[in-house]
């Protein structure tokens, strides 16, 4: 069960689970006070993931709104990061509308 949660931790938030949620997820499992499909909608159900889904679809419709493409997967990774860091979605489109790409598909 350690492990099922260590790798949800990485696959749902991209990081290494806090030891403090670790301990928490692992207790539950191994008490069979949840099965690991609950486990499963808790971390998509959390705020955590809710945030960073929320930068990634704001990266991509930023991009394809303004810029008329979807971003690389570097672009978008780059934008999501400036997210999580705080940047606005003002901040960032402000920057965006000064690209020569976005010139080009207003003119």
């Amino acid at each position: 069960n350690r492990s099922f949660v260590q790798q949800i931790y990485q696959n749902v938030f991209n990081r290494s689970a806090d030891t403090a949620g670790l301990n928490y997820w692992t207790q539950k499992l191994d008490s069979g006070a949840v099965g690991r499909g609950q486990v499963m909608i808790n971390f998509s159900e959390s705020s955590e993931y809710k945030t960073k889904e929320a930068n990634r679809v704001n990266a991509a419709a930023i991009y394809i709104h303004f810029l008329g493409r979807a971003p690389s997967l570097t672009e978008r990774d780059e934008l999501v990061d400036r997210l999580d860091d705080g940047d606005t979605i003002a901040e960032v489109v402000r920057e965006m509308i000064h690209e020569p790409s976005f010139g080009d598909r207003a003119n």
